[in-house]
């Protein structure tokens, strides 16, 4: 443990101690010697990195006024904050919305919340890009999805809309070479016949389970099946007026 005598050392104020509450003292933590316990007269005050401490310029001697107390305890409310964040992202990815409000529910403030987000986006451990295409690539991995499935994931997800629209499109568009149709207007990507082939095969299969139903039965399951994948509904009357018949067989 650093004490005020070792005076040489951190630069402490030895005419500060007469001024009232004085920092007397670091100890690094068990856990993490990067981080150390800041003494006030003898008692523990708070914990925080090395590194934030030498930021605000805090030595041993230095008088514990309520501007650096209030300083203090700004810098760890961003800490505890930063952990939490960190923690969460241990476990999962998650996007720059989703983490504000987690840490939100956590009680930290807004404006906390969102210094914490900014500082992990530029160090790296946050990217709404990356993310946000693997969100659609999970989504349509054992499925097809259309457009409005994938729009409302990537609400679900917080992806600001103006991006969302953008990677929408792009993956529509990468699902099939001719897939032209998949541009962003001024209302977002429109509904692009894109992944045909895998719709088709989607439809098939799903039918094949139907055999043993009337065609007015398997167009209504069928039609409400590629509803619920977030197909419009003229894509999903075209597919069952394609695949059923009025024997109530698999068309194609």
């Amino acid at each position: 443990m650093v004490q005020a005598s070792d005076a040489n050392l951190f630069g402490e104020d030895d005419s500060a101690e007469a001024a009232g509450r004085v920092v007397d003292s670091f100890k690094p933590t068990k856990r993490d010697p990067r981080r150390m316990s800041i003494r006030v007269d003898g008692k523990v005050v708070v914990t925080l990195p090395w590194e934030v401490i030498d930021a605000l310029g805090i030595h041993i001697g230095m008088a514990w006024s309520e501007e650096l107390e209030a300083q203090v305890l700004e810098a760890e409310g961003f800490d505890k904050a930063r952990k939490s964040a960190l923690r969460s992202l241990e476990r999962r990815a998650f996007s720059e919305g989703e983490l504000i409000a987690r840490l939100r529910k956590k009680d930290f403030a807004e404006t906390v919340a969102r210094k914490v987000v900014a500082e992990l986006v530029e160090t790296g451990y946050l990217d709404d890009e990356q993310y946000g295409r693997a969100v659609l690539r999970e989504l349509t991995r054992s499925k097809p999805a259309g457009l409005m499935l994938l729009r409302k994931k990537m609400f679900e997800k917080r992806i600001e809309r103006g991006m969302a629209d953008r990677l929408i499109a792009e993956f529509m568009e990468g699902q099939k070479p001719s897939a032209a149709e998949a541009i962003l207007g001024e209302d977002g990507p429109g509904e692009a016949d894109y992944e045909v082939d895998a719709l088709a095969q989607f439809v098939e299969r799903k039918l094949a389970g139907m055999q043993n139903v009337d065609a007015a039965t398997q167009s209504r399951r069928l039609f409400g099946l590629l509803a619920r994948r977030g197909f419009d509904a003229a894509t999903c009357r075209e597919y069952v007026q394609r695949y059923v018949t009025s024997e109530g067989e698999a068309g194609g």
